[in-house]
């Protein structure tokens, strides 16, 4: 009897095991396409006819598998899976945030992955989409209806295509870089997500909440500032200025009264006018000024005030003018603007809600310098000669100034440490009452297809 070398013997029970190997392969990949499609059509056929929960969002659902011809985003491959798990992370470590886990259908996920049916695998396929586009918008923009609590916060809403970037993401296989650019890019967020962690840890609840509704402020801003710009913070009654990441210059600030509080907007300043006329707004003439002139006559001219043709008040640049002698044109919804004041000494004071809800800005010379040259000294000589000539001038910019007027009262470092300022408008108290509403009212189940036909 001949013996077989050994080697020999195992190279030929490798190719029996490569041959019949090669079928069940290919037999595999056929059944997961299979299935796959099985998927699509039942996907395709949830959509059409409507899924019974209002809770997801149709028409982006309809547009995420649409763009993909209904294949599955989440199952059917070993990526899909890993991305899967990814995104179900993501959502279940949203508190981080300051976000509310529970509007991501984290229970619904967990009982359809759990459910061995066709049905529930669509339905997983829908839930975990619908939280991911969610919680993209929720994170990239803010949540719904938070910035129109108050009708006098003027951000604009930055256009944000949730299903096209996360369809993106997910063809690239770049996941986890689609999740880390949904956050504001602002360091102070991300001070504040650190400083969340903290207070969370210590149990001091109060300020938690105060540090989530400045998280979700931060969201509403634009995400780039520019490289030069202007910050006013209207809890704190504070201006910076910024030049490439460095403040260049700080001031003290009056802003609005509590009950005529300065708004949320950003802008461009464009122009500086010098020894500007003031224009009284028409509610201060209603309720300010005519009742002063019914009971003096002479009003308006102690003040230096005449009557415009088209019946309004303007006073006229000069000693007293409300606008002192510098103002940036900066235009805006709120015709709110930064300007100067002829009662400096008011300045000095710790509370500084004082206006009609404009901003007087106490080195408003040195921020001219800074719109004109880039630095707060360069320009003060040009600015006084001007002044000085008593004539109304106005300079145009040769480079645009943004300008940020934020309510920051949770302010965070690099180092941990937050300050947190009096909610002097009650912005806070409105949308930290919101957010308790959304979380009540935020857990509503689809209990629909975990045991139907497979």
């Amino acid at each position: 009897m001949r013996i077989v070398p050994a080697h020999w013997a195992v190279r030929f029970v490798l190719l029996v095991l490569a041959l019949f190997a090669t079928p069940i392969a290919a037999h595999s990949q056929d059944l997961a396409a299979a299935q796959a499609e099985d998927l699509a059509g039942r996907l395709r056929e949830l959509l059409a006819t409507g899924v019974p929960s209002q809770e997801l969002d149709l028409n982006a659902l309809n547009t995420f598998y649409g763009a993909r011809l209904y294949q599955p985003a989440w199952t059917g491959s070993q990526a899909a899976r890993a991305n899967a798990s990814l995104a179900l992370s993501a959502l279940e470590h949203s508190d981080e945030d300051g976000l509310q886990p529970d509007r991501y259908h984290l229970s619904e996920l967990d009982l359809r992955r759990r459910a061995d049916t066709m049905q529930a695998a669509a339905e997983y396929e829908l839930f975990l989409t619908d939280a991911m586009l969610r919680y993209a918008r929720d994170l990239r923009q803010g949540r719904p209806g938070l910035r129109e609590i108050d009708d006098d916060v003027g951000f604009p809403a930055e256009y944000f295509d949730a299903a096209g970037a996360l369809n993106q993401a997910l063809g690239a296989n770049r996941l986890n870089d689609f999740l880390a650019s949904l956050p504001p890019p602002h360091p102070e967020y991300q001070y504040l997500k650190a400083a969340l962690a903290q207070y969370r840890a210590a149990g001091a609840d109060a300020h938690v909440q105060t540090i989530v509704a400045n998280m979700e402020r931060w969201r509403w801003v634009p995400r780039n500032f520019g490289s030069r710009y202007v910050s006013v913070n209207a809890a704190g009654a504070t201006l910076e200025a910024v030049d490439h990441g460095n403040v260049i210059l700080t001031s003290p600030v009056i802003v609005g009264k509590p009950d005529t509080p300065t708004p949320l907007f950003s802008t461009t300043a464009v122009s500086l006018t010098i020894n500007p006329s003031w224009h009284v707004p028409t509610p201060i003439v209603r309720h300010e000024i005519l009742p002063k002139l019914r009971a003096n006559p002479n009003y308006l001219a102690h003040k230096h005030m005449v009557w415009n043709d088209g019946g309004g008040i303007r006073q006229l640049p000069g000693a007293g003018n409300a606008l002192g002698v510098l103002k940036f044109e900066m235009p805006n919804e709120f015709d709110t603007y930064l300007h100067d004041t002829p009662s400096h000494a008011l300045f000095a004071k710790a509370d500084r809600h004082l206006s009609h809800g404009c901003i007087r800005v106490g080195k408003i010379q040195q921020l001219g310098s800074f719109a004109l040259t880039g630095d707060p000294e360069a320009g003060l000589a040009r600015i006084h000669s001007l002044i000085i000539a008593r004539a109304t001038r106005t300079i145009s910019l040769d480079e645009t100034l943004p300008v940020f007027v934020l309510y920051r009262t949770a302010i965070a470092d690099a180092d941990g440490a937050v300050n947190f300022l009096p909610d002097v408008y009650g912005r806070d108290q409105r949308l930290i009452s919101a957010l308790a509403v959304q979380h009540l009212s935020g857990r509503v189940t689809m209990n629909v297809g975990v045991t139907s036909r497979n």
